[in-house]
């Protein structure tokens, strides 16, 4: 059948996965629960793994696609939401995330009530039930060179406060804000597919921060929900690759604020932000955690 024949629906569902096997049934049991017949796209990004495969053929609402190679994060949401059933709306997420129950109804109604929220976020929830700091504020060069130098021996220094700019919002009512994290994203799908998606010169990490800024560029917003929750466990995917990671991490970082500041006359800022990721970095991998 050809995806003009596939009827239209109000929201489809991309989970990008690789090496996911042991968390993806947990995954779509709740959004099952969520949304009950809700089209699934699992794209797996590792070749040599079968298992996302065999998951979606005992699911009758799940597909799963194999890219050709690591494609990361942006770039596997960017070929499932290209291959995904015709929707309004997309969820992009990863896999080791629970959904709860009425999350897709808040954030649905949300959308509906704002018409100018381009992308919506849950409230993130980690698994021992604190509150992960998922909507923030675009970084600026100077932002991201205090929050560089300072957030590991400092973290309430200014700079990583403006940075993460979440205790000010409301646990209640939804707000606007730079930018909503990549775990777990209701997208406007015809904004996401004008956008470009995923600039997929971010393998891993930041590109949900491009994104959000090219939301608000775009006259839309990227618009908070905490009426609607998810638990993200986090890592999974990453854990076993913690150094290149940790790199990986750092050099999006750069490209991410650094690309935003070309001029000359900052020349200096960028190379003392490269500088500091760079040390910071190495210092990560050598206490074996990011922070």
């Amino acid at each position: 059948m050809s995806q003009e024949a596939v009827p239209r629906v109000d929201v489809a569902c991309v989970v990008v996965a690789y090496r996911s096997g042991d968390i993806l049934p947990g995954f779509l049991d709740s959004i099952e629960l969520a949304s009950p017949g809700i089209p699934v796209l699992i794209v797996n990004n590792d070749v040599a793994d079968d298992e996302p495969a065999r998951i979606a053929q005992a699911r009758p609402t799940v597909r799963a696609i194999t890219s050709a190679s690591n494609l990361g994060y942006g770039g596997g949401a960017n070929l499932g939401v290209a291959e995904s059933v015709p929707s309004d709306w997309i969820i992009i997420a990863n896999p080791d995330v629970t959904v709860d129950v009425d999350a897709i109804v808040q954030l649905l109604a949300a959308a509906r009530r704002f018409p100018d929220a381009g992308i919506l976020g849950p409230r993130i929830l980690n698994p021992d039930g604190t509150v992960y700091p998922s909507a923030r504020a675009l970084p600026t060069l100077r932002t991201g060179l205090g929050h560089a130098l300072f957030a590991n021996v400092s973290p309430s220094n200014p700079w990583t406060t403006r940075y993460h700019a979440f205790d000010e919002l409301s646990t209640v009512d939804p707000s606007a804000v730079g930018w909503l994290s990549g775990a777990f994203l209701f997208a406007r799908r015809e904004l996401f597919e004008k956008l470009g998606g995923f600039d997929e010169r971010f393998l891993m990490y930041f590109e949900d921060t491009d994104l959000g800024r090219r939301v608000g560029l775009a006259g839309m917003s990227n618009l908070y929900v905490p009426a609607a929750m998810i638990v993200h466990e986090g890592g999974h995917s990453t854990r076993t690759r913690h150094a290149q990671m940790t790199i990986t991490h750092h050099r999006s970082a750069y490209r991410y604020v650094a690309g935003r500041h070309p001029e000359w006359y900052v020349a200096p800022i960028r190379w003392g932000l490269r500088l500091a990721l760079f040390v910071r970095a190495r210092w990560e991998v050598f206490r074996g955690r990011v922070s």
